[in-house]
């Protein structure tokens, strides 16, 4: 049954849901350009940009329905990654619009702002370069957007729907699966309401033998232009290999290539900050302990410890974007329990001649109700009012966001005249060469003959700088002038380089 207070919603109501929203539309579409090109991000976008041109041999490691999506938006918006975050920043917002519509019924429109508000505020970034992960064309944001309509459209079901919102979950899983094959694991949460539902079981297996059926369509659909049989035998193999000889990460201070199961919450303490991570623990206790409806929680948390569990137990790599995966279910299960917080919703209107009963005022039994729940309300008041200061926050960085690092190398070199060849450390080739067109050197051995006449190193604790070069930049230390950009440095020589066989020094005048 509806919430009460999800029905019509006064003026005032409305210009504050349409404030949240605006204020949502802000942090995902101002300034999009200012944000660094992140290296996977290129690779989705040039892919998706490929395949709807017919060649479909890039990025196979991932299934591909996400990168058709960012092909599309580049032949809207044009080449690049603007196209294709704009349709993040659109999918952000109608993951929104899904969370209020969805927790509006159960909890009232108003209330079901608050998830939403912790959705839109509560900061998840990676790295010094980049803001928000919603804000780049990464393969999440898709993923994520059709996980949430899975889940909501089952709720629908479970909630008296007809079969038709199982229909739309599955089409709905298959391609959340379809752009990130990780998805499956939202399955858990799926098939344990379904199961659940107290349903009879003819129809219960019917509708899940449906679920399963427009899933396994859906995801078979997104992958026929690429040949499906190799395309998926080779993604499972790429996905296998990639666990089996792991990732290079920095947990801590410490470089794994196969990351502990802890790293996963450190990686998220990180991207949500001390006060995303304190309001979202908070949030996320009081679901569990006050939050209703009681299935509800119970189906949130399902999802959230299966996806969540498998990226901590299932695999070996741990990456900083990962949780992105799972923060909308943690944002969501946190406004549910800071919403619990609040006093009960209004009672629907009583038929004539009856009154609602009265609160007995006075003595002891009425004071200790109306202090825990002043307590109640003060605790609400002070979780909003971190989520807003945690939105403020992201809003003056939206504002002051800009290219950083590597992003400012080719305007540098260009304004010294140089458009050679450089010698690159502290990275991997895949950050530097498209920002000088390939012509990166790693080894110092390869210089000869390039005319190298500029160094750049970047700040790594996962990538050392060949010795080679640390010896030559000491020794030579009273010629070069440093050019710090963030956390990259430029050093522009006087004249190119040269390797004699075992150091690198200046060519003779």
């Amino acid at each position: 049954m509806p919430h009460p207070s999800s029905r019509a919603l006064g003026l005032g109501h409305i210009l504050l849901v349409v404030a949240v929203f605006l204020w949502g539309a802000f942090l995902s579409f101002w300034n999009l350009l200012a944000t660094n090109v992140h290296v996977d991000e290129r690779v989705y976008v040039d892919a998706g940009r490929a395949y709807v041109g017919g060649d479909f041999s890039a990025n196979r490691e991932h299934p591909p329905l996400a990168k058709y999506v960012y092909g599309l938006a580049q032949l809207i918006f044009g080449d690049g990654v603007l196209g294709p975050r704009i349709v993040v920043g659109l999918l952000v917002m109608g993951s929104g619009l899904i969370i209020w519509l969805w927790l509006g019924r159960e909890i009232g429109r108003m209330r079901a702002l608050i998830p939403v508000l912790v959705w839109f505020c509560i900061p998840r970034g990676f790295g010094s370069e980049v803001l928000r992960i919603d804000r780049i064309a990464f393969l999440e944001p898709v993923m994520v957007f059709f996980a949430l309509v899975a889940l909501a459209s089952a709720w629908r079901w479970y909630r008296g729907g007809s079969t038709l919102w199982i229909v739309l979950s599955g089409v709905a899983l298959g391609a959340s699966v379809a752009s990130k094959v990780s998805a499956a694991m939202f399955g858990v949460a799926l098939i344990v309401l379904l199961f659940g539902s107290g349903r009879r079981v003819a129809i219960v297996i019917r509708d899940a033998l449906i679920f399963l059926a427009t899933l396994v369509i859906t995801f078979t659909l997104a992958y026929l232009p690429m040949g499906m049989v190799d395309a998926i035998s080779g993604m499972l193999e790429n996905q296998a290999a990639h666990n089996k000889f792991g990732h290079l990460v920095s947990i801590a201070g410490t470089v794994y290539t196969h990351a502990p199961w802890w790293s996963q919450l450190w990686l998220t303490k990180q991207g949500l900050g001390t006060l995303g991570t304190v309001v979202l623990v908070i949030g996320m206790v009081l679901a569990v302990v006050l939050a209703r409806p009681r299935t509800l929680v119970l189906y949130l948390g399902v999802a959230l410890a299966a996806f969540a569990g498998f990226h901590m137990f299932g695999t070996s790599v741990a990456l900083s974007h990962y949780f992105a995966g799972w923060f909308w279910l943690m944002a969501m299960l946190a406004g549910l329990g800071i919403s619990a917080l609040l006093p009960p919703a209004p009672s629907p209107a009583l038929p004539d001649g009856q009154e609602p009963a009265r609160v007995r005022r006075g003595g002891s039994a009425g004071v200790l109700p109306r202090v825990v729940r002043f307590v109640r309300v003060l605790g609400a008041v002070v979780l909003i009012a971190l989520v807003l200061v945690c939105g403020v926050k992201q809003s003056i960085l939206v504002i002051s966001d800009r290219p950083q690092g590597l992003a400012l190398l080719p305007a540098e070199l260009t304004s010294h005249g140089l458009d050679g060849a450089v010698l690159a450390g502290g990275m991997p080739p895949y950050r530097v060469a498209p920002y000088v067109d390939n012509q990166e050197i790693f080894d110092p051995a390869l210089v000869n003959g390039e005319g190298v006449r500029a160094i750049v190193l970047e700040a790594s604790d996962r990538f050392a700088i060949d010795a080679r070069i640390d010896r030559f930049l000491r020794e030579n230390a009273d010629l070069l002038e440093p050019i710090r950009m963030d956390n990259v440095t430029l050093y522009v020589l006087p004249r190119p380089l040269e390797y004699n066989g075992e150091e690198l020094a200046l060519k003779a005048p």
